[in-house]
């Protein structure tokens, strides 16, 4: 059946042919001053319904037709002689026009309903495996019920028997025997309900426990422990003065080393450019080191600064060692006291860092998990460590990180980590940004914020397939796919292992779509999707990804590579990055794909991974999937074989000829 667009008001026009049928020349018709303002008027009334409905001539809609129905309506009105001819003739065309209107939508009904006709087998398949599920699981519950109903009964019969036996038993004591189970220390039976003697035992009992606490922050350890803790320390300050000097010599190596290496490369260019150049490496080295007064400024910096440091550090001259012990006991008066907020800012701030210790931490941790106020106390010594790691030019090492920001996550205050890595004062690791990537899980009001500093976390660490599972998550696959190319270089295996990781279709789509493919009628259009094509080489192989996609670690994983390809089967609606529609067509049909990654030298009886995922179509309801792949795969297998037969051929005759 013609289509309604393809009659014009032309059409209805007489043609040219008709026009001229008769031998006779036909004068123009003249026409008088009412009829030119009649035709003048249905031409504006065209111009200007056109100018609304806003469309082309070269449109050929129903909105058209009603216009010129409608100046045709003005032209029968007008015309007195002919207006029956002409209602005729309208009527007669305007029939024939609903009767097209009504074929296609009679078409669209009918190719509607054997679509759903079509799709009713597999709903039937769909239903009774559902049911089945449920039985199964009915089965499972009706029994988990029986034995826990079961075990009740057990329970309540044990019960019961447990509280006869109570009952005798306390029938055959005595009150004496009773009273005696709980007696006060130091008083008899008789002392019990005198409240005068109770009252006594009281303040006796609080002034022996103030004197138990007094005794403890006022007592001392033996004087050897505090002769050997000297002399530990001043042992630990000698080795760290001689690592200093031999830092200061290494740095000083170092720069000699590179300015000689600079000297070097400067000589050679100088024998190259001047082939008369003659003068002597070592003497020439000599003179540049000589007179480099930069080296000199350096070297002397370097000796000024060693002696500076020196002059401060002295334990001799401020008594440095007494001045730390005494700290550490005003920490730990703060400690005993429970004043954990002037103890952490304590602590933080020790002199040498002798209090910024894992030791000190973990007092911190023990009295946190009793202590029910927020901020805890470990949270308090976390960010007094923080806020002093500049002044202390200290940053916390890797284990004592991971403890702090666990610790502000558990308290619901990630912000705190963000505002930490960007001072920075922690040691970033795998664990911090797993930990992030957990917390976000748990907590969706925080996934954005917890999924951008473990980003910046992995970056750090240049853990790559991490970052481009945060990438993933963050829903950002474009900067995924720039990532994982020029800057991670990931390898083939390491691309199927994000799959399996990330499964999702746009993923291994934008992984392994063509590239550089564009059919002639699309290279000259300014297509919305002509960018999705200027992609480079493709980083691995369809039907590898395909399998990674079914071998992935989620759970869904056979539903996503199911989806995927009967999606790119259909030509279906597949998103990339930027939310554009991949365009149907030759170029990216299932077919082309297959017919291009089949290798047809490998055997028959070789497994490929292709025929895998034939195998998995057919047993997951994809048949014509399964049948378009095994048909791809012999038709390129023919046509190589049919090319090497006529290549023989041509090389035979070749021969026999000459």
């Amino acid at each position: 059946m013609d289509n309604l667009d393809s009659i014009t008001p032309e059409a209805l026009r007489p043609t040219q042919a008709s026009r001229f049928s008769s031998q006779k020349s036909v004068l123009p018709p003249i026409l008088c001053d009412k009829d030119k303002h009649f035709l003048a008027k249905v031409h504006l009334f065209i111009e200007e319904e056109k100018q609304k409905t806003r469309f082309n001539e070269d449109d050929q809609s129903s909105q058209r037709f009603a216009i010129y129905s409608e100046a045709f309506n003005l032209v029968v009105n007008h015309v007195t002689v002919y207006k029956d001819i002409l209602a005729d003739i309208k009527r007669e065309y305007e029939e024939c026009i609903n009767a097209l209107q009504n074929g296609q939508r009679d078409t669209l009904f009918i190719r509607n309903k054997i679509k759903a006709l079509a799709s009713l087998p597999s709903a039937i398949a769909g239903y009774q495996r559902r049911k089945i599920d449920l039985e199964e699981k009915l089965a499972i519950l009706t029994a988990d019920n029986e034995r826990l109903q079961t075990h009740l009964d057990t329970l309540k019969i044990r019960d019961d028997q447990s509280e006869v036996s109570e009952e005798k038993q306390g029938r055959g004591e005595t009150p004496e025997e009773f009273e005696e189970k709980r007696p006060i220390p130091g008083l008899t039976v008789a002392q019990w309900t005198d409240e005068t003697i109770l009252q006594e035992s009281v303040s006796r009992l609080d002034r022996a426990m103030q004197e138990i606490l007094k005794q403890q922050k006022s007592a001392y350890v033996p004087i050897s422990k505090k002769i050997e803790t000297e002399a530990l320390l001043q042992q630990r300050i000698k080795a760290r003065d001689d690592t200093l000097s031999r830092g200061l010599e290494l740095r000083k190596k170092n720069v000699k080393i590179k300015a000689a290496l600079d000297a070097l490369k400067t000589y050679k260019q100088k024998k190259e450019e001047n082939r008369d150049f003659k003068e002597d490496l070592g003497e020439y080295m000599i003179k540049v080191l000589r007179g480099n007064r930069t080296l000199q400024r350096q070297l002397s910096w370097m000796d000024d600064g060693e002696n500076a440091s020196f002059e401060e550090d002295d334990p001799s001259k401020e008594k440095e060692a007494e001045l730390i012990l005494e700290y550490i006991d005003k920490f730990n008066d703060f400690f005993l006291d429970e004043e954990y907020e002037k103890a952490a800012v304590h602590a933080a701030n020790s002199p040498r860092g002798v209090l910024r210790t894992m030791e000190t931490l973990k007092r911190f941790c023990d009295v946190s998990r009793d202590c029910k106020s927020l901020p805890s106390p470990l949270l308090v010594y976390s960010e007094a460590l923080m806020h002093s790691s500049a002044a202390q030019e200290h940053v916390v090492d890797e284990e004592m990180s991971l403890i702090c920001s666990r610790c502000a996550l558990d308290e619901n205050r990630p912000e705190l980590i963000e505002h930490w890595i960007s001072q920075p004062c922690i040691t970033v690791s795998d664990e911090l940004g797993s930990s992030l990537v957990e917390y976000s899980q748990k907590h969706p009001q925080y996934e954005d914020l917890c999924l951008a500093i473990a980003h910046e976390v992995f970056v750090e660490v240049q853990n790559h397939m991490e970052v481009c599972k945060t990438f993933y998550q963050l829903n950002q696959l474009s900067s995924l796919l720039d990532y994982s190319k020029n800057v991670a270089k990931f390898t083939t295996n390491q691309y199927l292992q994000l799959i399996r990781c990330c499964p999702s279709g746009r993923l291994a789509w934008n992984l392994c779509r063509p590239s550089n493919e564009l059919t002639p009628d699309l290279e000259q259009v300014d297509h919305p999707m002509m960018s999705l094509y200027q992609a480079t080489a493709l980083p691995i192989r369809f039907d590898q990804a395909i399998c990674a996609l079914i071998n992935a670690d989620d759970v869904n994983a056979t539903d996503i590579a199911a989806r995927f390809l009967d999606d790119v089967y259909t030509d279906g609606f597949l998103e990339n990055e930027d939310g554009y529609v991949i365009r149907s067509g030759d170029v990216t049909s299932l077919h082309r794909i297959v017919y291009d990654e089949t290798d047809s030298e490998v055997a028959d009886d070789v497994i490929s991974d292709w025929m895998r995922v034939a195998q998995f179509c057919e047993d997951n309801d994809l048949t014509e999937v399964a049948m378009e792949i095994r048909a791809a795969q012999v038709v390129k297998k023919a046509i190589e074989k049919a090319l090497r037969v006529i290549a023989q051929d041509e090389k035979e005759a070749f021969d026999y000829y000459t």
